[in-house]
Parts: structure tokens; C-alpha cells; sequence
């Protein structure tokens, strides 16, 4: 018997993130990624641990840039895998230092002696974990070429939204 339900084409298309900047409130996985976890370390005044160095580097995207990639790719690119990524390598002593100074200005701690804004927190190394890749930066080319999609959130104001959600959760906590 033919069914009454008309079939809609459909597409597919693989959309590979690199790693997520996103508001923490309702992450709770001790997995979720190192920009969560660091809010929520300085919000709660905890120094940050950076496992090797701190040269390792990331490519970080905003998670409304990539489910804005995701709306796009319902309807092109069907087929393709797609990186969805900003293109930029960001080491993790860079990101640190970006995030101690977003969060001084979201918490609103004090000048140190030096003048500086921002809470004076450390980083805590620890040892790499065994075949943690150095670098992850995906090339973004063919999303563009593609979806007519490119990030657009800056690092800055991406973290600013997840040190201000991490401040916001602690609150209520």
C-alpha cells in the first residue's frame, strides 16, 4: 500500500566543529571542553590546569556559529564533509591569558599592584595526555565555498558570553 506521506528529498552533509566555545549552564560533563572548564575556574577563583606546555593550539568556534553552519548545510552542500572551525590557531597559554582578562572585566575584580584588571590567577600544569594532538585547527574553505559560512563570533566576545554564563550559574548555585 503506497503511503499518504509525500517523500522529501533529504541531504547529507558531515559538518566536523572544531572545538566549542558555549555558555557552561547546562553542561555538566567534566569533558565538555577546556574553555567551559576555565570559566568556571575563574569565576570560582580556581587556577586553570593546561595539560603540557601551554603551546598546544586550538581552533576555537562559537557555538552560534556553528549552528548557524548546521541551518546552512539543511539546505547545501549536500554530500560534503565540512569543517566548521575558524581557521585560527589559539594556544592555551594565549587562551588563558585571554580569559583571565575577559573575566576581570565580567566579575569586576580589582586592579592588582601592577595596574592590571583581571582575577591573578595561575595556570596549573599538567602532563599531556598521551596522543593529545599538538594542534587542532580545521580549514574552514570549503564551508564557505560551500555554505556561503564563515565564523564571525571574535574569541573575545565568545568567551565573554561563557564567563559571563559560568558567573551566572554559580550565582544560582
Amino acid at each position: 500500500m503506497p503511503s499518504s506521506t509525500p517523500r522529501v528529498p533529504t541531504t547529507s552533509v558531515c559538518a566536523c566543529p572544531a572545538g566549542l566555545e558555549m555558555p557552561s549552564a547546562t553542561l555538566v560533563s567534566a569533558a565538555r571542553g577546556v574553555v567551559a572548564a576555565w570559566a568556571d575556574c575563574l569565576v570560582a577563583g580556581r587556577p586553570c590546569t593546561v595539560f603540557g606546555d601551554g603551546s598546544a593550539a586550538r581552533d576555537l568556534v562559537y557555538i552560534d556559529d556553528v549552528v548557524d553552519a548546521f541551518a546552512r548545510a539543511g539546505t547545501g552542500g549536500d554530500g560534503m564533509v565540512l569543517n566548521v572551525g575558524t581557521g585560527q590557531a589559539t594556544s592555551l597559554s594565549e587562551l588563558h591569558r585571554l580569559m583571565v582578562e575577559v573575566a576581570g572585566a565580567v566579575i569586576g575584580s580589582e586592579p592588582d599592584s601592577s595596574g592590571e584588571r583581571g582575577p591573578a590567577l595561575g595556570l596549573r600544569h599538567a602532563d599531556r595526555p598521551v596522543g593529545e594532538p599538538h594542534a587542532v585547527v580545521l580549514d574552514p574553505a570549503r564551508a564557505a565555498q560551500a555554505l556561503g559560512w564563515g565564523a564571525w563570533t571574535a574569541l573575545p566576545d565568545g568567551l565573554d558570553a561563557v564567563i559571563r554564563a559560568a558567573r551566572d550559574t554559580a550565582r544560582r548555585a
